[in-house]
């Protein structure tokens, strides 16, 4: 079956595919094209043993669905088991995997509670036998579409409950259970106290795999630019280590054969070494296989191709979960299209054509899954590319396992080693920052569905067959700008759109609505969301935190293909309002800042307006009164009036009609603000009101509601909040008044669709 495992492996991630999204219509017609395709161009035998594969892969996966659930019971405290991952401790956070007696994995989170109990957990080894006390919760769920699923990526993993700890002890070795692991963890921490920041996280990521000891700028701009996976262990990467310990075996007296068998041997402890990532994974097993049939004769029988389909039917068999894993298909695709453009690649025998094909291959491949993951890529990371992988491949690889090697054990050599290393990776990161200031670099589509992936991956096809037969520069220009129309129409794709949309991001405990106009005439959001940070020692600083503008409202922005805001409106000075705005000034392009007319600024407004005035950007004050217009939209500002004293009722309201229905956003409006709403307007009538200061009972008064008669209200607050909000008082008054209640901290995103005399609510959450 030379040549025909892709056929086989082709069916399997269908048959996943169609079991995991079994109603998504597009998968079917996939999956008959390709049965039509490989019926004319195979053999019987092997079309039946597609077929074969195909169902016998669904049962497999619905078998594997019913055995992972969890044996554990919820309102179980006490846990004895292993600490199954290397602890981590970001200043006053630790967290781990926890594998219990009964074999269950948990993922556990303590806050530490002083510096002298940091130093002691510091310890921690995997593989200890501890005792643990804590309360089982089930994992977050998706609150937001287009964001990470963290409930799901557990799932994957046969995680079922997260644990918040009150406390460990009894921790002790009672066997070496993880042996290998806690050599990685020791070397981490060796690779740390030895070599000198930053580069030690250069180094624990090429020789270890862990990403742990980057800061959150590093990860930001190395994913920006597209050269992120230079900071994980590659392909590349291992076949340079198995290349050159071949050839050191070799020197050493070895025969090809043995040395070929004392590495099929020793991959898989170095799979455990750099921790078990998908890329590592994969390279580890095509290597195993590369091997296997060189040991046994039968390199005539298999190509690559045949060797990378055989290695993702291993994978896949050992989890069926894993073919859903980002990593996992961007390692087996970029792969995959670098085999089949062995021709390309090898026109010419000089070795910048090579890395340029190499690098242009790659590219192509990782665009649409990119697109469909992280809804971006850089139109320079292909340049980056160029200069990036010979730098990690043949300097800061070697200079990192000669560190690893020599440090604290070797003196002065290492030193002198490090400091021009070192003088190198700031230089390379400088360069990127360079790159990042480069205007129009990244190219943003939003989350591409079904049809649009698989149309761009027939157009790259189709590129990479037309550069494969060029004999000229020219041949290959149509097929480009085909490509480079159909990333075209995706951007603009919004700008065509009849349709507008509302979205109430599900931002916790505060309020930020992104307001999308048809056509995208506007994109205008209404406060930011964000939360109180205070002051903390030293020790308790992390290295990486959780924010709600990079982490929330960014990547929902960029999940709809928005990098510029037409209007950023801050209701008023509350950080649960205004607290990531600083934030967003950096990610994403803000035309105007809008705040409202008052007496005085908060300490949070007075530093955007500064922040605002260095960047240049145009801000403009509102009060009662105010109006603006565009397109068919009309916006009025019906308050504040500039003498409120309160800093809830300063809030900015703004009255508008989407989709034939009256819409009101009160911001933190209180009772107070809402009878001078009405004295000043005692005709406002509204359809949907987002109901003021996330349903509080000192909001929503009985007058206020008996004179603006909605019928929907939308309520924008955190799930499980401390303040109780809304209250119940506010739920009953809503009740009364036949108000249909959308929640945030219940449903999710709440997304409201308009066309131009109609429109429709979804909730994220059912």
């Amino acid at each position: 079956m030379k040549g025909q495992w892709i056929y086989v492996s082709l069916f399997v991630s269908l048959a996943l595919f169609i079991s995991r999204f079994y109603n998504e219509i597009t998968l079917y017609i996939v999956v008959i094209m390709v049965s039509i395709f490989v019926i004319k161009r195979t053999s019987s035998t092997t079309a039946v043993i597609c077929f074969l594969a195909f169902f016998l892969t669904i049962f497999y996966y619905f078998y594997t669905e019913s055995t992972n659930n969890s044996v554990l019971s919820p309102h179980q405290t006490i846990f004895n088991g292993n600490l199954s991952s290397i602890p981590r401790i970001n200043g006053n956070f630790l967290s781990f995997s926890f594998q219990t007696e009964q074999g269950e994995i948990v993922q556990s989170y303590y806050k530490i509670r002083n510096e002298e109990e940091q130093k002691l957990l510091k310890q921690l080894r995997i593989g200890m036998n501890c005792k643990i006390e804590g309360a089982l919760e089930i994992p977050k769920q998706n609150r937001n579409p287009g964001l990470f699923n963290y409930r799901e990526y557990l799932y994957f993993q046969r995680i079922h409950w997260t644990m918040t700890v009150r406390d460990i002890k009894e921790c002790q070795y009672q066997q070496r259970t993880m042996f290998f692991a806690g050599l990685r963890q020791s070397g981490i921490q060796r690779m740390n106290t030895h070599i000198s920041t930053p580069l030690n996280a250069f180094v624990n990521a090429l020789v270890f795999g862990s990403r742990e000891d980057f800061n959150e700028e590093t990860i930001m701009l190395y994913e920006t630019q597209g050269v992120v996976h230079l900071l994980a262990i590659s392909g590349l990467h291992v076949g340079l280590l198995v290349g050159g310990a071949f050839l050191i075996l070799l020197r050493l007296g070895l025969t090809r054969e043995h040395s070929a068998l004392f590495l099929l041997f020793t991959l898989p402890i170095y799979s455990i070494l750099t921790g078990s990532s998908p890329s590592v994974v994969r390279s580890v097993v095509m290597s195993m296989i590369v091997l296997f049939i060189y040991i046994t004769g039968w390199r005539r029988k298999l190509s690559g191709v045949d060797v990378l389909a055989l290695c993702f039917l291993a994978l896949t068999m050992k989890s069926p979960y894993a073919v859903f894993n980002a990593g996992f298909q961007l390692s087996f695709v970029v792969t995959f299209f670098i085999l089949l453009s062995h021709r390309i690649i090898s026109k010419s025998s000089h070795f910048l054509w090579q890395l340029i094909a190499l690098s242009l291959i790659a590219q192509l491949a990782s665009i649409p899954l990119l697109l469909y993951h992280f809804y971006e890529f850089s139109l320079l990371s292909f340049f980056l590319n160029l200069f990036f992988v010979p730098f990690f491949s043949f300097i800061l690889l070697p200079a990192s396992l000669f560190l690893f090697f020599t440090s604290g054990i070797v003196p002065v050599i290492p030193q002198v080693v490090e400091t021009v290393t070192l003088f190198f990776v700031e230089w390379s990161t400088e360069l990127l920052r360079n790159a990042e200031n480069v205007h129009f670099s990244i190219i943003t589509t939003g989350k591409l569905n079904a049809w649009q992936f698989c149309l761009l991956y027939v157009v790259i096809f189709y590129v990479c067959f037309q550069i494969e037969k060029a004999q000229r520069l020219k041949d290959i220009l149509p097929s480009s700008l085909l490509l480079v129309i159909c990333l075209s129409v995706y951007c603009f794709m919004p700008y065509m759109n009849p349709n507008g949309e509302v979205s109430v991001i599900d931002v916790g405990q505060g309020d930020s609505i992104l307001i999308q106009l048809p056509f995208r005439k506007a994109v205008y959001l209404i406060d930011t969301g964000g939360s109180i940070s205070f002051q903390q020692e030293e020790w308790e600083k992390r290295q990486t935190t959780f924010s709600v503008g990079k982490d929330i409202v960014h990547p929902y922005l960029k999940s709809k293909g928005i990098t510029s805001i037409t209007k950023l409106i801050i209701t008023h000075g509350d950080h649960d309002h205004g607290g990531s705005a600083l934030e967003l000034l950096d990610l994403v392009d803000i035309k105007e800042l809008v705040l409202g007319r008052k007496k005085l600024f908060s300490a949070l407004e007075q530093e955007l307006v500064r922040e605002t005035m260095k960047r240049g950007t145009p801000l403009t004050l509102v009060g009662s009164g105010d109006v603006w217009k565009e397109g068919e939209h009309t916006f009025n500002v019906l308050a504040p009036f500039g003498m409120e004293e309160n800093t809830n009722e300063q809030s900015i309201v703004i009255y508008t009609v989407f989709g034939n229905h009256r819409w009101l956003f009160t911001g933190d409006l209180g009772e107070e603000g809402e009878k001078k709403l009405i004295e000043t307007f005692p005709a406002l009538e509204v359809d949907v009101l987002k109901v003021g200061h996330h349903g509080s009972k000192t909001s929503t008064s009985p007058f206020f509601l008996e004179k603006i008669q909605p019928s929907y209200g939308l309520v924008s607050t955190g799930e499980g909040n401390r303040y109780n909000h809304p209250h119940r008082e506010v739920l009953e008054r809503l009740e009364q008044n036949h108000v249909k209640i959308f929640r945030t901290d219940k449903q999710g995103a709440l997304i409201y669709r308009f066309s131009r005399k109609a429109g429709t609510f979804q909730t994220t959450l059912p």
